[in-house]
């Protein structure tokens, strides 16, 4: 099992030297923040290795209730690597209409429990810049049930 985690621990820390070491996307404000994912992960995969990138914009940043942008919206970059059931994703935000920036890193594992239902288990970090500096430690759980419409 060790011997398999260390290829994808290595790509988790590439994606971050990249990613933090590039002088352009960093400096703004975390506000509470829930986790972000941009569609169900599936639980098993034809080939065990997997990569995604996905872009993204929200013309407004609300979570749990609040809008937390005082102006405009925000853009989202999320790349992730999947082996099996196991996925690594870095994801970033910029604010579009202020300096606002926030990185979700994380690792995610999924279980089929029944052939409509998924479960996903997960850690991230976020870490959020603007006029200060705030960051976070996240342990999820979420439950997925697919629907068959006939």
């Amino acid at each position: 099992m060790a011997a398999s985690l260390h290829p994808i621990l290595s790509a988790v820390g590439v994606i971050s030297v990249i990613c933090l070491s590039h002088p352009c996307l960093a400096n703004e404000s975390l506000v509470q923040t829930e986790g972000v994912s941009s569609g169900v992960l599936p639980a098993t995969t034809t080939a065990p290795w997997a990569a995604n990138l996905d872009l993204g914009w929200d013309s407004k940043y609300v979570s749990q209730g609040r809008n937390n942008l005082a102006e405009g919206g925000i853009y989202w970059l999320n790349a992730s690597v999947q082996y099996g059931n196991l996925t690594t994703y870095a994801l970033v935000g910029r604010g579009d209409s202020q300096a606002y920036t926030e990185w979700n890193i994380g690792l995610e594992y999924a279980v089929n429990l029944s052939e409509h239902l998924e479960a996903n288990l997960g850690y991230q970090r976020i870490e959020g810049y603007s006029s200060s500096r705030c960051q976070d430690n996240e342990l999820f759980a979420e439950l997925a049930y697919t629907a068959a419409l006939g």
